[in-house]
């Protein structure tokens, strides 16, 4: 029985090549992220390993393949992962990503996409923005194809989609400490995950269905503030293959045994079809008189499956969905439409009011409701948020209703206007400690300035004392980077809270209070220059 394939897929530069290097750096070092010991049954790893940390690695121009064996630590917790890596070459990979139809075209790597048991597509995240988001947008529609033809096959669900974003090491700033640097990684990963599922969460599940694994590299740590580089030392890459290694042993035996099933169902279909015609050729002379079958035909493309789901049912764009009804109206306003079963043209008629209700309502929520991070000011902010909390569902679809995309879109906008809320309150609330912090000092030096005055001789030391806490606050950084996302809230920065009301307020009362101890501090100068 062949082993279980692991494909992994990039354009040139992105780092595949890499990350195999820095998996034989890991084996080497027993990182505990494999939790087992990696063995190289085919392929030279510790070459790519060289090639990797002391030289710069060769492109990867065709299939390559490595028979990995991941010998668990513990046999107990983890079962012993056997699969072969095969690293693309960069440039076919490329031009696949950027075809319309990349799985149209018989090629040596559709067939080994289509074969995999799970795909690991690497992604240079240190690209420029634009590139980045170009690049981005070339996987999202090659996974989206890749979905429809895995569907198309009845391949099953939950294919194990790993996207990596590599060379983190990048993203490091000069004055990083390591909770920076990975406050920035954490929080880049989490942007470009929502971008990609927002683009696939319109697909549905059906078979053929992507299980999407996020994961952020680098095959060493960068050099950083507080943690200097000594040696090459990878980050998740370790964590990456074993999760990944295993997972397409998982959907190996998975989809060894969905083979076997549908064998045993084609069988028992056979037998069925058998008894079917046999009784078909008994019951002709008593056929019930011919219907027009393309009308049917018509009703079945654009009726749901009896079993599909709300979500299912109502998923689509909001022309799909006024295409699907208008089609319905034909349907119904055809002689033809009133020969069928009284059962059918209920559920027609079913379908057709509950489209209309729907549509309405999407076309609202697509016009009236709007993300947080599209408010220029307070104003603009209090009128989205009261356009959202009028919006409502009716009360007898909420539940059947919840997991369609215009729920989803209701439920993320309410989830983003909260986390902006408790955003606004913990800067203002640190605004507002900072400037309680202030006036304490302020005080202090008013008191100093009197003991000054008097000539008190410990007072010029305790100035000294004040003015070093004076010029801490002075320069006093703010709570979170600036340039990061607020945490659950979309396209929207730190920098950007400054845009609203409380926020407004209390930066105006802290730089009062700044200005009162620069005052405090000039007096206190001014004092010691006549003392001395």
């Amino acid at each position: 029985m062949a082993l279980p394939r692991l494909l992994l897929f990039g354009t040139p530069g992105a780092g595949k090549t890499s990350l195999l290097g820095a998996l034989a750096q890991s084996a080497s070092s027993q990182s505990p992220g494999l939790k087992g010991e990696l063995i190289a049954e085919k392929g030279d790893l510790d070459d790519l390993r060289i090639n990797t940390y002391e030289r710069v690695p060769d492109a990867t121009d065709a299939l390559e393949t490595y028979d990995l064996r991941l010998q668990p630590a513990d046999p107990k917790i983890d079962a012993l992962a056997r699969a072969t890596v095969i690293d693309c070459g960069g440039s076919e990979a490329l031009e696949m990503l950027r075809e319309k139809e990349p799985f149209a075209n018989a090629r040596d790597m559709r067939k080994s996409v289509l074969n995999a048991d799970g795909v690991v597509v690497v992604v240079d995240s240190s690209l420029p923005s634009k590139q980045l988001t170009e690049e981005l947008q070339h996987v999202a529609r090659w996974l989206t194809q890749l979905r429809a033809v895995r569907g198309k096959r009845l391949e099953i669900g939950a294919f194990p989609v790993y996207l990596v974003l590599s060379k983190c090491d990048l993203l490091a700033k000069k004055d990083d400490t390591l909770v920076k640097w990975q406050q920035r990684v954490d929080e880049g990963k989490k942007r470009i995950e929502d971008k990609v599922r927002k683009m696939l969460e319109q697909q549905g599940d059906a078979f053929g269905s992507l299980k999407l694994v996020m994961f952020a590299t680098a095959i060493r740590k960068p050099s950083l503030s507080d943690r200097p580089a000594k040696t090459p030392e990878p980050v998740g890459v370790a964590e990456l293959f074993h999760s990944s290694l295993n997972a397409a042993v998982d959907f190996q035996a998975r989809r060894r045994v969905s083979a076997g099933r549908l064998q045993n169902v084609t069988v028992g279909l056979i037998a069925v079809v058998a008894v079917f015609v046999l009784t078909l050729a008994g019951l002709f002379e008593f056929q019930p008189p011919e219907r027009d079958a393309d009308f049917e035909q018509r009703i079945a493309k654009v009726m749901p499956k009896p079993d599909a789901t709300p979500a299912l049912r109502l998923r689509g764009t909001a022309k799909t969905l006024a295409d699907k009804h208008k089609r319905l109206e034909e349907i119904i306003d055809r002689a033809e439409f009133e020969k069928l079963p009284s059962g059918t043209r209920d559920e027609v008629q079913k379908y057709r009011k509950e489209l209309a209700e729907y549509a309405h309502l999407y076309n609202d929520a697509l016009t009236l409701l709007k993300p947080p991070h599209v408010a220029k000011n307070q104003k603009e902010l209090d009128e989205q948020l009261a356009d959202l909390n009028k919006f409502a569902i009716p009360k007898e679809r909420v539940q059947e209703w919840d997991e369609t995309a215009l729920a989803h879109r209701v439920k993320q906008f309410r989830s983003e206007y909260e986390s902006l809320d408790k955003a606004l309150k913990a800067e203002e609330g640190w605004i507002r400690e900072r400037i309680k912090d202030n006036e304490i000092l302020r005080k202090q030096g008013i008191a100093l300035f009197s003991r000054l005055a008097n000539g008190e001789k410990d007072a010029p030391k305790e100035v000294e004392a004040w003015n070093r806490e004076f010029q801490k606050r002075m320069s006093l950084p703010p709570t979170t980077i600036r340039d990061a996302i607020v945490k659950g809230v979309a396209r929207m920065t730190y920098e950007d809270l400054a845009r609203f009301a409380a926020v407004q307020k209390a930066s105006r009362d802290w730089e009062l209070s700044l200005s009162g101890l620069r005052k405090t501090a000039t007096n206190l100068d001014d004092e010691l220059r006549r003392g001395s």
